[in-house]
Order: C-alpha cells, then structure tokens, then sequence
C-alpha cells in the first residue's frame, strides 16, 4: 500500500515538474495585443550584448530586452538615440512562469516614444 502511494505521489510530481517546465520554457511566436501588457518610465540605460538590446527604466528593477535587434534590422546607435533619457511606453510579454510570478516577462514586443513606433512586432 506504501509502495503504490509513493509511487503514485512520484508521479504527480514529475507531472507537475514536466507542467511547469512547459509553460516556463514554451515560446511565444505570434505576439499580439492580448499578450502583451504596458510600462512606462523614463530611460536610465541601453546596452547591447549578443545581439540583444537591454533597457533599465528608472525606478524599476525589471531589465528589459529586445531579443535578436538586428533580425528586425534595427540598429543599435539609432534605438539608444531615440530612446535614452526619454519618456517610453514598452509593451512587454504578460505571462506568469517560476521566474516571472509578477506577470512581467522582460521580453519587449514594441516601444514607443512620443507616439512613434521606433520597435514593433506585435501582430495586427
């Protein structure tokens, strides 16, 4: 009787790891407003490292990434030109992980500045 209840508890654990693996790790392809949330704040930092561009708001502990910049060829100087120091509205990947329990996924989809669009690929 211990050795089916064991079991069994075994079991719904590796279910349960193999369920948190999947929504941590599954990716988002086709971004669109549904899943996406806003942040605003003023621009402290940009860097660029691997082909990824970093943006830290002022006041917010978040760092925020646009993954693969020159995919969607963008370049680097003109994104920190148009964006550092400025007032941004960043639409970000709303999804609850392990990592991210606070629904704020670092991954950016579009920023805008003053109402221009300088990154965009959320789907119409």
């Amino acid at each position: 009787m211990f050795k089916k209840v064991y079991l069994g508890t075994l079991f719904l654990l590796f279910i349960g790891f193999i369920y948190l693996a999947f929504i941590t790790f599954q990716p988002i392809r086709n971004v669109t407003e549904s899943n996406v949330s806003l942040v605003k704040g003023v621009v402290n930092a940009v860097n660029e490292e691997n082909g990824n561009v970093f943006i830290q708001l002022q006041g917010d502990e978040h760092l925020y990434y646009v993954k693969s910049y020159r995919k969607h060829r963008l370049d680097f100087l003109e994104i920190e030109q148009a964006i550092l120091k400025k007032e941004i509205t960043l639409h970000h990947i709303n999804k609850w992980t392990p990592f991210t329990r606070d629904r704020i996924h670092p991954h950016i989809s579009r920023i805008e500045v003053d109402g221009n669009i300088v990154f965009n690929e959320i789907e119409q």
